[in-house]
């Protein structure tokens, strides 16, 4: 993640050194071109980013880059955010939730044990 708290962008090839073998809890959103979730959900983890970047790292995954990683994770729908920390999911939900629900499930995903 930048300075400025924007998420960054993964592919198959880059996934596991910026989210498996993170030292710190990694949230990752899921997306796709023709999702029309897809996009507000975006704006709003580059938002939520700015405010939890001293928790965790915030990663965009574009499923059409990768399919590898997506199958891993049973990424069945978009948008699906999942928190690995350690290498293994802490959290992991489908869909375009509200700001206060995005950053309460976040908080709880990074806090767990």
């Amino acid at each position: 993640m930048n300075a400025a708290g924007d998420c960054i962008n993964v592919t198959d090839e880059t996934f596991e050194a910026e989210v498996v073998r993170s030292k710190r809890p990694v949230v990752v959103d899921f997306w796709g071109e023709h999702c029309s979730y897809c996009r507000p959900l975006g704006f709003l983890l580059d938002e939520v980013a700015t405010g939890m970047a001293e928790k965790a790292k915030f990663v965009k995954a574009d499923v059409a880059l990768n399919q590898q990683w997506a199958s891993h994770y049973r990424v069945t729908g978009l948008p699906t955010v999942i928190v690995v920390k350690n290498g293994e999911v802490a959290g992991q939900w489908a869909g375009l939730p509200a700001k206060k629900t995005l950053i309460s499930r976040l908080e709880a995903a990074i806090a767990a044990p």
